[in-house]
């Protein structure tokens, strides 16, 4: 099982199945609120059958229940929870964004992503080395071959005018950024945020504490022009701007990734 689409009602049904009433119920009032529950029951009904033909169910005749088969009962349960998880977004060519999620449990990896307006839910199942693959792929990343290089480091007001400028004033833009910094990148930084009207691709590194609670870890946004990327890393009270983006995020994934590995052995 390396690629599973679940339509919503038929993800409803699986976190109904595995006891997951509140995200089931959260779920239906999203997109089945007005349902009364004999035509909900309908729909669940449906959903049996559907995944009943994809054999991602199976029918117990000693409990004379349906239950999920254990590949796709794994699948809901890491959805639901995950030790670490990696939030992508990106603005897309029409103007829009979107978003993939990648799921790290153990040695697992699942990549999940929403087509169809929130109708249709994609699960692909990755290798750890796929994972580097798939981050470089979806933020279109420039590897190369050098090593994180801090181009300037900005203050919360800094970055704000960065971004106003390069919505507002690109023309103004170069000139701002080489007075930060006498990088002799901070130019070629200064005309890719311009390239990109200041819209950044984002990095989120998604942790639970012990009560699995969301802890936030790091927060990185991504910058491209055709030739070069560079990674925006925002700590407490400032942000770093750095060359060689798609090597930063490898090794942040590696890094967190063989974290992971320690702790399942």
């Amino acid at each position: 099982m390396n690629r599973v689409s679940l339509s919503i009602d038929e993800l409803i049904y699986g976190f109904y199945s595995e006891g997951l009433f509140e995200q089931a119920i959260g779920l239906r009032q999203t997109y089945f609120e007005e349902l009364n529950d004999e035509q909900f029951e309908l729909v669940l009904q449906t959903s049996c059958r559907s995944l009943l033909s994809k054999e991602l169910l199976m029918y117990d005749e000693h409990n004379h229940r349906f239950q999920l088969t254990e590949e796709s009962s794994s699948l809901i349960k890491s959805v639901n929870y995950s030790p670490l998880s990696l939030k992508l977004s990106r603005f897309e060519a029409d103007g829009g964004q979107g978003s993939i999620s990648i799921h790290l449990s153990g040695r697992k990896c699942i990549c999940h992503s929403v087509i169809h307006e929130g109708q249709v839910h994609v699960f692909e199942m990755l290798s750890q080395g796929e994972i580097l693959l798939k981050l470089k792929e979806y933020f279109s990343l420039k590897d190369t071959g050098n090593g994180p290089d801090k181009i300037l480091e900005l203050k919360q007001e800094e970055f704000e005018e960065m971004l106003t400028l390069a919505e507002q004033e690109p023309s103004n833009l170069e000139a701002y950024l080489c007075t930060l910094s006498s990088h002799n990148e901070a130019s070629i930084f200064a005309n890719a945020v311009s390239y990109n009207h200041g819209k950044m691709n984002s990095m989120l590194v998604l942790g639970f504490d012990d009560n699995r609670e969301p802890d936030i870890g790091d927060v990185l946004f991504v910058i491209c022009d055709p030739v070069s990327s560079w990674v925006i890393k925002k700590n407490e009270e400032t942000y770093e701007v750095l060359s060689g983006g798609g090597n930063i995020l490898s090794d942040l994934a590696e890094s967190k990734i063989a974290g992971l590995n320690s702790l399942s052995v």
